[in-house]
């Protein structure tokens, strides 16, 4: 028997456009203080036409070396990175969502039992990747667009994001960047050619 999440609930098309013009204002923050980084000014690693998964690569290794645990790594992918929720809503720019699946054999419930469930990832312009609310809880559409003190959780991890970069991210992205030149843009000529 396989045990599996709830999928998200649909959003009205009123609710939807609402929602949209909220994300639409995210904007990318930059604090010169913490983004100070040994690339050029204008490079930017969301606009470099590396692949999310590239991107995703290199904040990987950047949170290792922080000492973050990326439990996802183990987890089974079922989706591309995209820039579109599942729900609908167009993510701000620099943002990447992308699904995961992990399974555990649960010996508590009765009977014991496969115990499937699906995390959203989000990742961020500086590099932060984040799936779960708390350990064990995943991210949801519904959660991400709940607004809290004025602005939707979506916001708040954005801010928090630019506050607390992964160290070193913008320059092992530029370094993937200029020792992979066959890589730039490859997702892209993938996608035109389906």
């Amino acid at each position: 028997m396989v045990e599996t999440e709830v999928p998200p609930t649909k959003i009205n098309s009123e609710t939807k456009i609402k929602l949209q013009q909220k994300v639409n204002e995210i904007k990318i923050i930059h604090f010169h203080e913490l983004h100070n980084c040994r690339v050029p000014k204008s490079f930017k690693p969301w606009t470099c036409e590396l692949s999310p998964s590239a991107l995703y690569s290199c904040s990987l290794k950047c949170r290792k070396a922080m000492g973050y645990q990326a439990p996802e790594v183990k987890w089974m992918s079922i989706k591309r990175w995209v820039t579109v929720m599942d729900c609908g809503i167009k993510l701000p720019e620099g943002v990447f969502y992308s699904i995961k699946r992990h399974e555990m054999f649960d010996t508590n419930l009765t009977p014991p039992k496969f115990k499937k469930t699906e995390f959203i990832l989000l990742m961020f312009p500086y590099g932060n990747v984040w799936s779960q609310r708390e350990p064990g809880l995943p991210i949801t559409d519904d959660w991400l667009l709940q607004e809290v003190n004025g602005k939707l959780i979506l916001e708040h991890l954005f801010l928090k994001d630019a506050a607390k970069p992964a160290i070193g991210y913008f320059e092992s992205v530029y370094d993937y960047y200029k020792k992979n030149p066959d890589q730039i843009g490859i997702h892209l000529k993938r996608k035109k050619a389906v």
